[in-house]
């Protein structure tokens, strides 16, 4: 897979980016872009984040701020499907191997889903004359 990817981002994006590039600036896909609105090669954009990381005194690569994307996404109950197509993953599974710690109480929301079914097929069964309603509960 190429580094390369196009994703949708918000309309304001476009916005901000249109009054940063001037009037030359063309709308696209990329995040980050020269002044004409054209992809910039991930190492030009790794360099320029290293500067600024540098110049800020701050310990950080740029591919950390893919895994605190993806973090803050799985954390916000952002499916993991969607997770790993934004991070360009070939497969969910290596999504989820990699951000699974993410995914807190995961076990408890799947059973508490699941007692939720049982209580209204119960319901409907006793509803319908299936199932006595003692049996039901």
């Amino acid at each position: 897979k190429t580094a390369l990817r196009s994703r949708p981002h918000p309309p304001d994006h476009f916005h901000m980016l249109n009054r940063l590039g001037g009037p030359a600036w063309q709308p696209g896909d990329w995040v980050f872009t020269n002044e004409m609105g054209a992809p910039l090669s991930p190492d030009t954009v790794s360099h320029y984040f290293w500067r600024l990381a540098k110049d800020a005194k701050v310990t950080a690569r740029l591919h950390d701020l893919r895994h605190a994307h993806a973090s803050f996404l799985l954390a916000e109950g952002v499916h993991a499907k969607i997770v790993s197509e934004r991070l360009g993953h070939a497969t969910i599974a290596i999504t989820l191997d990699t951000y699974s710690h993410m995914l807190p109480g995961l076990q408890e929301k799947v059973a508490e889903a699941f007692e939720e079914a049982m209580r209204k097929a119960r319901a409907y069964l006793v509803e319908r004359g299936k199932l006595n309603a003692r049996e039901g509960t």
